[in-house]
C-alpha cells in the first residue's frame, strides 16, 4: 500500500529501529522471547525490499524489480508462516504441545515449496505493476498456481490460520492475542478495500501490527512459562509471572 519507495524505506526505518529496541530489551528482560522480538526488524527488511521494488518500477528496471520483488514475496509467502511456527516450537516448554509446534512447523515449510518455488516458473516484470498507488504482484494476489483449485479467500484463509495458529495453542498464548487480533482484522481489511494489491496493502499493516511486539517485550516475564516462577513489576502495572499466561 505504500505510495512510494519513501514511504516504504520510512516505514523500514521505523520497523528496524523498533526491532533493535526489542532485541536489546528482550536480552536484558526476557531473553528466551528473542523469536518473537526480532520480528519487527524483519518486517523492517521486507519493507525495505519493496522499497526497491518502488524504485526498479519507476526507473524501468526490469532487473531490480525482480530481484527484489522475488526477495520481498519470499517474506511475504513463504518465510512468515515457517517463522511464526518455528518461534511457537521454540519458546513452548510442555514437551506435548511442542511435539505439536515442531510438526506444524515442518509442514509450514509446504508454503515455500508449494507456492513459492512456483512462481519462477513464470516470473516476470509485467506480473509486478502499480496499482491505485499500490504494488499489485499478480502471483500472490491471485492465489499462485493454488488458484484453479480453490478460491483465493480459501488459500488467504490457511495462510492466516498457519500463520496465527501457533501462536494461539502455545502456553504464553495471551501474551499473542492482541497482535493476532490485529492481523485478523487487517488481513480481512485489505481483502475487502484493497483486493487488488493485497499482499502489498496487508504485509505493510502486518508490519506496522508488529509494533505491538514492544508491548509484549515490557510485558513478558523473565523466563518462559514452565521454567520457573519468576515475576516484575512495572509501574502501574500489577506483578507478571508466566502463570498470568498459561490458560
Amino acid at each position: 500500500m505504500c505510495h512510494s519507495a519513501e514511504a516504504s524505506f520510512g516505514s523500514a526505518a521505523l520497523l528496524m529501529v523498533a526491532g533493535g529496541w526489542c532485541l536489546r530489551t528482550t536480552a536484558k528482560r526476557a531473553p528466551w522471547l528473542w523469536p518473537i522480538a526480532v520480528v519487527p526488524f524483519l518486517f523492517g527488511v521486507q519493507q525495505m525490499l519493496e522499497g526497491f521494488v518502488w524504485v526498479g518500477l519507476h526507473q524501468q528496471n526490469t532487473t531490480l524489480t525482480l530481484a527484489a520483488a522475488g526477495m520481498y514475496l519470499f517474506f511475504a509467502v513463504a518465510f512468515w508462516p515457517f517463522w511464526f511456527s518455528l518461534a511457537a516450537f521454540l519458546l513452548e516448554t510442555d514437551p506435548r504441545r511442542r511435539k505439536f509446534l515442531g510438526l506444524f512447523a515442518l509442514l509450514s515449510t509446504g508454503w515455500f515449496f508449494a507456492c513459492y518455488v512456483p512462481l519462477f516458473r513464470d516470473f516476470a516484470a509485467p506480473s509486478i505493476h502499480e496499482v491505485g498507488h499500490s504494488i499489485r504482484y499478480d502471483y500472490a494476489d491471485s492465489g499462485g498456481i493454488w488458484n484453479h483449485f480453490a478460491k483465493v479467500w480459501v488459500i488467504r484463509s490457511c495462510y492466516l490460520l498457519t500463520t496465527l495458529m501457533p501462536l494461539m495453542i502455545m502456553s504464553a498464548r495471551k501474551l499473542f492475542m492482541l497482535p493476532a487480533a490485529l492481523a485478523s482484522v487487517t488481513a480481512a481489511a485489505a481483502a475487502l478495500y484493497f483486493d487488488h494489491a493485497f499482499t502489498s496493502v496487508w504485509c505493510l499493516w502486518g508490519a506496522l501490527t508488529s509494533l505491538s511486539v514492544m508491548r509484549i517485550v515490557s510485558l513478558a516475564p523473565a523466563c518462559a512459562p514452565g521454567i520457573e516462577q519468576a515475576s516484575f513489576s512495572l509501574p502501574g502495572i500489577q506483578a507478571l509471572t508466566p502463570a498470568n499466561y498459561l490458560s
